[in-house]
């Protein structure tokens, strides 16, 4: 059975932005992994009072790239605040 390439996960770079602290960060994800590990880790990193923005919308940890219509290069904005 042949796999159509809409079908197949994507490589693609997201930009994560704070909106507070000067934290600027880059990573390459698949497009169908769940957000939860990189909140994780940036939590663990920068605080764990952080939200996670995405077109103004709070982005939760089991949402992928894919289930919110990011595309490559766009941008997380991370907020200081109660989730």
């Amino acid at each position: 059975m042949a796999v159509n390439k809409g079908d197949a996960p994507e490589l693609i770079t997201l930009r994560f932005d704070s909106l507070t602290d000067d934290i600027k960060m880059q990573i390459k994800i698949s497009n169908d992994t769940p957000f939860e590990g990189i909140m994780k880790c940036y939590r663990k990193n920068f605080g764990i009072n952080k939200r996670f923005l995405y077109d103004g919308k709070e982005i939760s940890e089991s949402d992928t790239p894919l289930s919110i219509g990011m595309e490559d290069e766009d941008s997380i904005e991370v907020d200081n605040g109660v989730y």
